[in-house]
């Protein structure tokens, strides 16, 4: 699966260009990163009213290293508040 970024002035029909591709997309389980965890629900919502909710996911970009993991298999505990204070 590749990275593809999306770039343009406002009003450029972005959202409707990454809309397109992730619903092209839909068989390989695209994942759609978003800037918040609001941006999340609001196109959840789109596409769920498109019908297109199964085969991919929507992550805020504070997600996409767990969603990355979790697609690698990789399984290990996530860092306490003591450990991380440490680091």
């Amino acid at each position: 699966m590749s990275l593809e970024l999306i770039l343009g002035p406002a009003n450029a029909a972005k959202a409707g260009e990454v809309m397109s591709a992730y619903r092209a997309a839909l068989p390989r389980g695209p994942i759609l990163v978003v800037p918040t965890r609001e941006d999340v629900a609001h196109y959840q919502r789109e596409l769920a009213s498109d019908g297109a909710v199964l085969g991919g996911s929507v992550v805020a970009f504070g997600g996409l290293a767990r969603t990355i993991a979790a697609r690698a298999g990789y399984s290990a505990a996530r860092v306490g508040p003591v450990q991380r204070e440490r680091l």
